[in-house]
């Protein structure tokens, strides 16, 4: 990584850990930046609001940053059974708008994957 400081940082949860485990002076040049991120956090957050956090992987960190991010009537829900060993087939998309997961969704679909789209356009017998 280069020594100049770091303003934006994009990592999967695997490839940080491995940085911060073993990459020499990672841990410094990133020195305040997870308290950082947490103060921000905890004060962008609006009081009225609905906030998802998703993860593959929930990790002791993650959850701390629920305790901020998240109300207290927040609610965990785990996709993989214990012990599963399946966990890279699946894919969870966002898109901004429903023309796009309609984009998204073709492809896989055109491939016999199973492609979900889920937006308002769909009608509730579709989603259940």
């Amino acid at each position: 990584m280069p020594a100049y400081p770091c303003q934006i940082l994009l990592a999967t949860p695997g490839r940080l850990r491995d940085h911060l485990e073993h990459t020499a002076g990672f841990v410094t040049r990133l020195t305040g930046f997870c308290k950082d991120v947490e103060r921000r956090i905890a004060a962008t957050v609006p009081k009225q609001r609905q906030s998802l956090l998703l993860s593959a992987i929930v990790l002791e960190e993650v959850q701390q940053i629920c305790h901020i991010a998240l109300k207290s009537d927040r609610e965990f829900i785990n996709t993989m059974q214990e012990g599963s060993e399946e966990t890279h087939s699946q894919v969870l998309l966002f898109c901004t708008i429903v023309m796009a997961t309609t984009l998204v969704a073709d492809p896989p679909s055109k491939l016999h994957l199973n492609a979900y789209e889920i937006h308002s356009r769909n009608s509730q017998s579709y989603l259940t």
